[in-house]
């Protein structure tokens, strides 16, 4: 496998896989159907309905850690969680063995260039979801998957050459993107988020660019405010902003604006995209993010567990700005964003009665509500405690996070389902 390989170059070769979860089982599927001898590997335990399907596939696999097999192939795909500076990467690179991403892999294979693919800090998902269906209700054959759900890799079957394939991408799938091209790039925003991964804004900025570096002059990139693409580039620019006023003013401005861009790229696909007929309210709600959970006791209830950093969680309080007196539950792994900005906020907001900080990081929080001058927190060691510890003028309590969740839960779905089920749990509790 070399760095220009074509999927009928792969036929035969040895390839090794890292990571068994969505993108990587994806990926060795995809490899094992076109011939190629694969061997995934696996840092934890692989759940018993993987090791039986791998076993099905006669796909061999190591867990528990990454070996140096992987070493003795003729190239390496990684999963997005896999880190571009984990030592085995760095072995293979010196041994001069190509490592592509699950998404560089999915692109190679894909029987479609019409690509449209959408980065940026927030509302990627949001963005993907109603592209997708812009372009459905207009009867073109779409795809719809990457980061939001299901990898490239999983989709190939379902695509032929006139296929729409619409993706979320992610900074940690674009470090592994080598010739990955989308016809239509769209970049939403971008504020400090995975600087734990990636060590400063300007490497983050550099990889949401990636996106871009391969289009050519028939190519298009849709931009959100203050972004800006080297001079160099050679496709088409388009700023989503004149879209915004297309969009229902009753929208919260990060709706519209998600709004806008799919429909500004939307439209470069079909002009006659439109957004009459569409479902917004279901297009624009979807787990675990804002979604509404119930109300118990007079207090509202909202799930915004995919507010993994500083500034979704932001725009979250400002839209249930109206909505009375609010506690907010923060926590997790703050990935090197700095919390000032959010803790200033809610500071100077008198809508924000409160603020829970939940679990073995609620220190983070804490120091930064103490320096920005807000006292009307506590520290509480689960999402159950926290719902028990609501003050009593609160009518509004969301769950807004603004870190990752692997302190405590697998991911933020997992979080967000353990807090539906405490708010649940509270309606039942007399």
């Amino acid at each position: 496998m070399s760095a220009h390989s074509t999927p009928s170059d792969l036929h035969g070769q040895r390839i090794g896989v890292l990571g068994a979860a969505r993108s990587g089982l994806a990926a060795a599927i995809a490899l094992k159907r076109r011939g190629v001898a694969v061997f995934l590997s696996e840092a934890n335990r692989i759940p018993p309905s993987t090791k039986a399907q791998l076993e099905t596939l006669d796909i061999p696999f190591e867990e528990g850690g990454h070996s140096e097999r992987g070493l003795r192939s003729n190239g390496l795909v990684i999963s997005p969680g896999i880190p571009w500076s984990h030592p085995l990467l760095e072995a293979a690179r010196a041994h001069r063995i190509p490592v592509w991403g699950e998404l560089e892999l999915g692109y190679r294979l894909c029987p479609s260039r019409k690509l449209i693919a959408v980065t940026g800090t927030n509302g990627k998902s949001t963005a993907t979801r109603l592209i997708g269906a812009l372009l459905h209700a207009r009867g073109h054959a779409v795809a719809v998957g990457g980061n939001l759900g299901t990898p490239l890799c999983a989709m190939l079957d379902e695509i032929d050459p006139d296929t729409w394939v619409v993706l979320e991408v992610s900074s940690f799938q674009l470090e592994g993107a080598l010739s990955f091209a989308p016809h239509i790039g769209v970049w939403l925003n971008l504020t400090p988020d995975h600087l734990d991964r990636h060590g400063c804004m300007q490497t983050y900025r550099n990889l949401k660019l990636r996106l871009f570096h391969r289009q050519g002059r028939h190519d298009h990139a849709v931009l959100g405010p203050g972004l800006t693409l080297p001079t160099s580039y050679a496709g088409h620019v388009h700023r989503f902003e004149p879209w915004v006023a297309l969009a229902p003013r009753a929208l919260p401005d990060h709706q519209r604006r998600n709004l806008a861009a799919s429909l500004c790229a939307a439209q470069l696909a079909d002009p006659l995209c439109a957004l009459e007929g569409l479902d917004l309210p279901t297009l624009l709600s979807q787990p675990h993010c804002l979604e509404h959970v119930g109300a118990v006791r007079g207090v509202s209830f909202y799930n915004d567990s995919k507010a993994t950093n500083p500034h979704a969680a932001l725009a979250a309080l400002e839209t249930l700005k109206a909505q009375g007196p609010l506690c907010v539950l923060l926590g997790g792994c703050p990935k090197g964003a700095d919390p000032a900005p959010l803790a200033r906020y809610i500071a100077g907001q008198a809508h924000v009665a409160q603020a829970l900080l939940v679990g073995p990081l609620a220190a983070h929080w804490r120091k930064a509500l103490q320096e920005a001058g807000f006292g009307r927190f506590r520290t509480v060691g689960s999402l159950e405690e926290a719902l028990g510890a609501l003050d009593a003028q609160v009518r509004t309590c969301v769950l807004a996070p603004a870190g990752s969740s692997f302190d405590l839960y697998a991911d933020y779905r997992a979080r967000g389902e353990a807090f539906r089920s405490a708010v649940q749990a509270l309606a039942l509790s007399p």
